[in-house]
């Protein structure tokens, strides 16, 4: 089973700053996850944890939500590991799953052919475009020192190819017993403050073993226009 854990807010000071696509919105982005949820019925699980009050926002009164008290998008991940850890099996895959990401058609099968390359494998599914350091150089976009010696494996599953990579957002999956024995990594880098210390600790979970993989193209993106998934047309989509 996929429990796919969709975080919201009414509003975030984290977010208000950021570029976002002509036309972007968060009621969108959730239409977007339904409709490429379809057909798969029975595969997963569909979990709204809600930080603050729903009055107004679109999701009330459509779906039971479960409410937070965290204050901070950090803070809210946080509890919602908790939460995963309370309804997920060993073998089940857990989608933590921010509220300003889109998806390709397809994407929910391939959250398990991701965790299952080996047996100490996390996902995700946004293709990170600030990793790719030259493609950035030639493009005139400017690129953060971290990655100028950045390399990556690619590997293959029967969907698509996907590639290793050193850290991603608080949007991830991860089989439920991988996140119970690096439950202290996953949590400790979203208590520094407001925003979670994903590098450091995609870092710290890659010394620990378990290894994140991204597809390639990706099959879905974070709604910034600088560091949107390269390649597919989010815009169609």
């Amino acid at each position: 089973m996929i429990h796919i854990l969709n975080r919201h807010c009414k509003f975030s000071t984290i977010s208000q700053h950021k570029q976002r696509p002509v036309g972007f919105s968060r009621e969108k982005c959730h239409w977007n996850l339904l409709n490429t949820l379809k057909g798969y019925e029975g595969q997963y699980e569909l979990h709204y944890l809600f930080d603050g009050d729903p009055t107004d926002h679109f999701l009330e009164g459509l779906a039971p939500l479960v409410q937070l008290s965290a204050g901070s998008g950090a803070a809210s991940f946080v509890k919602s590991i908790d939460y995963a850890l309370e309804v997920a099996e060993d073998e089940d895959i857990i989608y933590f799953l921010e509220d300003d990401y889109m998806h390709a058609p397809g994407w929910l099968p391939l959250l398990q052919e991701g965790c299952d390359i080996s047996d100490n494998s996390y996902v995700s599914l946004y293709d990170h475009q600030d990793k790719y350091y030259r493609a950035r150089l030639k493009s005139g976009k400017s690129t953060d020192p971290q990655y100028q010696k950045y390399r990556s494996e690619v590997t293959v599953t029967k969907s698509c190819h996907w590639r290793s990579a050193v850290s991603t957002t608080d949007t991830l999956a991860v089989k439920a017993k991988h996140l119970r024995e690096h439950k202290y990594t996953f949590v400790l880098f979203s208590t520094m403050g407001h925003i979670s210390e994903d590098h450091k600790r995609g870092l710290k979970l890659g010394e620990e073993g378990l290894k994140l993989w991204t597809s390639i193209p990706g099959y879905s993106t974070h709604m910034e226009p600088t560091y949107m998934s390269p390649v597919r047309d989010w815009e169609q989509v």
